[in-house]
């Protein structure tokens, strides 16, 4: 919900008379008591000019007055097709400057209700260059609300921010690290991709023409009967991939790392006896 205030109406102060001290502006409805105080209408005046006797405040109310908000508090907001895409190329120029991908490229978590939570820093950060006049909307409706969550998971850029590491991927379980891992799945891909070649494509550039990361990357992807599934690898394993080669890749689906399970889907099914 948005950060609520609703502390007693200014209407129920003794000394308030709307007939005689009310009036209308384009913010709102505005009213006066007899003390001479104004105030926007459902807000204690008595906070304005001690004069009036007011609505004495309970701690509640007085509570919502004083709400704040740290820049580690969580927020949720609706981002528009824009604001995504920004999400999903906050890492490009990282990426390319390092010439490997130290933070992979994701979409951000819609939740059922079409919000993303962040961390307040994390959005300012990631969308601030691009919330001025002129620009196309990140966000719609332009609100910020309070997720109210009691804890907040670091992201992977905060994880390399805090250890002070180039690249996470040499952080281990004790058996792996994030490097290795990440090469197995690649070839694991790869096999899927070679084994399904005839539904399987990559390409050195996304569908808009853009070359992936600025350059030395490419994108492979497979068509499952469920929708695409798709990873970004340096030009140095273009080789792994044995497929169509395409001047453009395929627009987006909006899947996510949640759709791995689309993979299932080409494996043709066993017909019941």
């Amino acid at each position: 919900m948005l950060i609520d205030i609703h502390p007693r109406c200014c209407s129920e102060c003794p000394c308030y008379r709307e007939e005689d001290y009310s009036y209308h502006t384009g913010g709102g409805i505005y009213q006066r008591c007899k003390a001479g105080s104004f105030d926007i209408k459902g807000f204690p005046h008595e906070e304005i000019d001690e004069r009036c006797p007011g609505i004495p405040l309970d701690q509640k109310d007085s509570d919502k007055l004083k709400r704040s908000m740290h820049l580690n508090e969580i927020i949720k907001v609706r981002l528009t097709d824009f604001g995504k895409d920004i999400y999903y190329h906050q890492y490009d120029e990282l990426n390319n400057s390092k010439g490997r991908v130290v933070c992979e490229p994701r979409m951000p978590k819609v939740d059922a209700d079409g919000y993303t939570k962040f961390q307040l820093w994390e959005f300012m950060c990631v969308y601030g260059q691009y919330m001025h006049v002129g620009t196309r909307e990140v966000i719609k409706p332009l609100q910020i609300f309070s997720a109210e969550v009691d804890d907040a998971k670091p992201s992977f850029a905060d994880v390399c921010n805090a250890f002070h590491l180039d690249n996470i991927g040499e952080f281990s379980d004790g058996y792996h690290t994030f490097n290795n891992l990440y090469e197995q799945r690649m070839y694991l891909f790869a096999t899927i991709v070679n084994q399904n070649s005839s539904i399987a494509w990559k390409s050195h550039r996304h569908a808009n023409g853009v070359e992936c990361f600025g350059g030395g990357w490419f994108i492979v992807g497979v068509d499952t009967p469920e929708g695409s599934y798709t990873y970004h690898y340096e030009n140095k394993y273009w080789g792994l991939f044995h497929c169509q080669e395409l001047p453009k890749g395929k627009a987006w689906d909006g899947h996510t790392e949640k759709d791995v399970g689309r993979l299932l889907s080409i494996i043709p099914k066993q017909k019941e006896s």
